[in-house]
């Protein structure tokens, strides 16, 4: 009878309507977001799009020759990708060649340049030896990827490895103490 009396039933009628409440929530956020981007200003769309392709970029993979690297976009090339999809794929598909491809026997640093047509399109490379040039020019790019970014980003993920693996000993042993 105790195992009869501990049953409770209340607690599994319960989830159909936590379930039917968490429908509906995410039924009111997304009906929220649709409300929340239809009362964006035309800025604030624009920064959004331009949040969302800086994303992307930082996606692409760099070939390990590429050391530092640099994308320069004009206004009138977000205007352009935005409106036109295609526009953008073909960006997207030519800023992942040269940031992929190989700039052997040396390595480099690599500035790329979106205007509003294709045949804006252009990419300068010079090596890290002597490229002075590519600091000054790339000093207000909308993307910029150099070595030492990398090098933080390795040390900082290595850190982060030795907190988790500190703090999972430090967990282990408290239980071992808890337990004993």
């Amino acid at each position: 009878m105790s195992i009869i009396n501990s049953f409770n039933v209340s607690s599994y009628l319960s989830i159909p309507t936590a379930l039917k409440k968490t429908q509906e929530g995410f039924k009111d956020k997304s009906v929220s977001k649709a409300e929340n981007e239809q009362s964006l200003t035309p800025n604030e769309e624009m920064n959004r799009f331009k949040e969302e392709f800086y994303k992307e970029i930082d996606k692409i993979k760099c070939h390990s020759t590429v050391k530092n690297a640099t994308v320069n976009i004009s206004d009138k090339a977000f205007e352009n990708m935005k409106e036109n999809p295609q526009y953008r794929e073909k960006i997207m598909s030519l800023l992942e060649r040269d940031l992929g491809s190989s700039y052997a026997p040396r390595n480099t640093s690599v500035m790329l340049t979106v205007g509003e047509s294709l045949n804006q399109y252009r990419g300068d490379s010079w090596p890290t030896s002597n490229d002075s040039e590519f600091w000054w020019r790339s000093e207000h790019s909308f993307y910029k990827m150099t070595d030492d970014d990398s090098n933080y980003e390795r040390k900082k993920i290595s850190e982060d490895q030795l907190r988790l693996f500190v703090g999972q000993n430090s967990f282990a042993l408290l239980n071992v103490i808890k337990n004993r």
